[in-house]
Parts: C-alpha cells; sequence; structure tokens
C-alpha cells in the first residue's frame, strides 16, 4: 500500500510544552483491491533535549490485512516531512 495523504490533522490540547499529540487520518492505495482505505491514527510530535523530533504513531484501525510496521513507517516519514515544512501546526 503507498500513502497517497494525510488529512484532517487535529491537535489534542495537553499541557507539557515540549510534547504535542495529534489525531489524522491516512490514506493509503490498496494495489490488490485497486481502492483507497482510510486509516485513523493518532501521533505524538516530542521535542527531546538534544533538540531532535520523535514522532510515535497510533494506528486506530484494527481490522487492517496488512503489516502495521510499513504502514506506521510510511506515516512517520510524511510527517517528519510535514513538520520540516512546518504544516502541522
Amino acid at each position: 500500500m503507498d500513502l497517497l495523504e494525510i488529512r484532517n490533522i487535529l491537535k489534542k490540547d495537553i499541557p507539557l510544552h515540549y510534547r504535542e499529540e495529534f489525531s489524522g487520518l491516512a490514506v493509503f492505495a490498496d494495489k490488490r483491491f485497486s481502492n483507497n482505505v482510510e486509516i485513523p491514527f493518532d501521533f505524538s510530535l516530542e521535542h527531546n533535549a538534544l533538540g531532535n523530533k520523535d514522532i510515535t504513531v497510533t494506528i486506530k484501525r484494527e481490522d487492517l490485512d496488512y503489516p502495521l510496521l510499513p504502514i506506521k513507517d510510511s506515516i512517520q516519514k510524511h510527517l517528519l516531512a510535514l513538520d520540516n515544512k512546518r504544516k502541522i501546526r
């Protein structure tokens, strides 16, 4: 499955200044069935003491017939690119 887009990114209100939490929707193209699959997810963006960014993704859909690791990896890479362009907040 190929990641087409991430949309509906909503920021959650939490009291920590070094960590931000969001929810979003990832749209993947499923080549096996020639359709799109929407996968809801939560993610946190955390800045550590050295200035690095850690992104943690939690998939909220449990009925996927596809390995989760490649899905999470492609979402993380896309989110990091969006954050570098300052398009998340």
